[in-house]
């Protein structure tokens, strides 16, 4: 299932796009505007839907900034875009956008089937990502394609262990590097507490971890290929 945010207050346009793109297939969340975030606060959107028309000539900038973004860095922007000279359909593609609509020439079927493209595209792109990637601007993570909600802390303590795959890192080093606690100071239950709410959202059976395991008086590893971003 595909995650796509419609940047729009348009109720007319919000109305297309979920007409377009049936929810039983695809996660639709809304937004003001790029600061607003997304409802859920964790969402890793294959396709972003930016309305510019009430950018007018800022329309490039905005597109360049959702391009900027951590969070929509591989994620298919498709832009609608007003009929104004201001908004020159080029000037948004070099801004970052992948594809352009104009609003005069909108109709649903066409926006559904650039929308269906884009979202190929991306399913392609997600092909080659490995099988964990780490987002560092907001401490989330996505797990074979699937978005995973940590805690900052647990972001932290996976974000080290990725840093080191294959490698054991002891309960002392990681009370240091996480939990910033000077050398054999700490509680390693700390840790151990930490390890096993990852395993909870990670591992297929956390009882027989395959994803961070453990060795007796060695520590705890990571075992699948990392990507930050």
């Amino acid at each position: 299932m595909s995650t796509i945010v419609i940047m729009s207050e348009d109720p007319a346009l919000i109305e297309m796009v979920q007409g377009s793109l049936p929810q039983e297939h695809h996660t639709l969340y809304t937004i003001p505007t790029l600061d607003g975030g997304t409802p859920s606060g964790r969402a890793i959107p294959e396709l972003l839907i930016l309305d510019l028309r009430p950018y007018q000539a800022e329309g490039p900038i905005v597109c360049r900034r959702a391009r900027a973004m951590t969070r929509y860095a591989g994620s298919g922007i498709l832009c609608v875009v007003g009929d104004q000279l201001q908004q020159p359909v080029a000037t948004i593609l070099d801004s970052g956008g992948d594809d352009c609509l104009r609003a005069a020439t909108l109709n649903q079927r066409e926006l559904a089937a650039r929308a269906r493209a884009l979202l190929r595209r991306a399913s392609r792109t997600a092909i080659k990502e490995a099988p964990l990637v780490l987002i560092s601007q907001d401490k989330s993570i996505r797990y074979h394609g699937q978005s995973i909600e940590l805690t900052p802390t647990e972001f932290d303590l996976l974000d080290a262990l990725s840093r080191t795959p294959g490698d054991y890192l002891s309960a002392s080093q990681l009370l240091e590097q996480v939990w910033k606690y000077p050398p054999g100071m700490g509680d390693p239950a700390l840790v151990r507490n930490h390890v096993r709410n990852i395993r909870r959202k990670l591992e297929t059976d956390p009882e027989r971890p395959r994803v961070v395991t453990s060795a007796h008086g060695r520590g705890y590893t990571i075992n699948v290929h990392t990507q930050r971003r």
